[in-house]
């Protein structure tokens, strides 16, 4: 009856330290993958780390895209001159992913350049401008994303693309640019955790000691 009782003791109170803890740990993690100073327009690949599937089970994706450029701009005025001048850089970023699953588009513009007025034929130029500009997606949850980036490595294609927009109130201008884009790409894995392995071997240690003590009791009973 003793032995009966600390048994069931036992397995109360391992019972009670494995409910006592989450069956399933909501988490997350991220990792960075980026593309150095490029000159548009330009195409290139940014490789991330993928899932650690040995942390546990992985429930969504999601994808921070943030695109950067520094423009020089070159504007010359035409033969008769120009007023009001205007001008700026947009970089388009796209990134996709193999398994068509990812696209990302985003725009950057840069900071404007101004010349109030401008001779004829008169050529000036900026200094270094610059933008920014972030794209984040929703948590993606499909089960072919979620294997692809369960990969150990994953490859992201990109691009660059740059327009110069360019205004003016008389005469008339046009614009020449040199620019240049980097991307910082953030994946965040968000999954369940595997429950600790102790937890487990508390309880089943518990369940072990209950089958013992029951089976003591029916060799003495024989």
């Amino acid at each position: 009856m003793e032995f009966k009782t600390i048994a069931m003791a036992t397995v109360v109170g391992m019972a009670l330290v494995f409910l006592g803890e989450p069956q399933a740990k909501a988490l997350s993690y991220s990792v960075t993958g980026t593309l150095g100073q490029t000159l548009t327009n330009y195409q290139g690949f940014i490789t991330v780390d993928g899932f650690d599937t040995s942390l546990g089970t992985l429930d969504s994706v999601t994808i921070s895209l943030q695109g950067n450029l520094s423009t020089v701009l070159t504007v010359t005025a035409g033969p008769s001159g120009a007023t009001n001048v205007s001008s700026y850089t947009v970089v388009t970023f796209t990134l996709s992913d193999v398994g068509g699953y990812v696209s990302l588009i985003r725009d950057a513009s840069s900071d404007h350049y101004s010349a109030p007025v401008l001779a004829p034929n008169e050529t000036v130029t900026s200094g270094t401008l610059t933008g920014s500009d972030t794209r984040t997606t929703s948590p993606l949850t499909s089960a072919g994303i979620l294997q692809e980036f369960s990969e150990s490595t994953v490859t992201l294609a990109t691009t660059g693309t740059a327009t110069t927009w360019t205004s003016y109130t008389g005469g008339n201008a046009t614009t020449a640019q040199v620019t240049y884009g980097d991307e910082l790409v953030t994946v965040i894995y968000n999954y369940q955790a595997i429950p600790e392995p102790a937890t487990w071997a508390m309880l089943f240690s518990g369940l072990g000691v209950l089958v013992l003590g029951q089976r003591m009791r029916r060799l003495k009973a024989a």
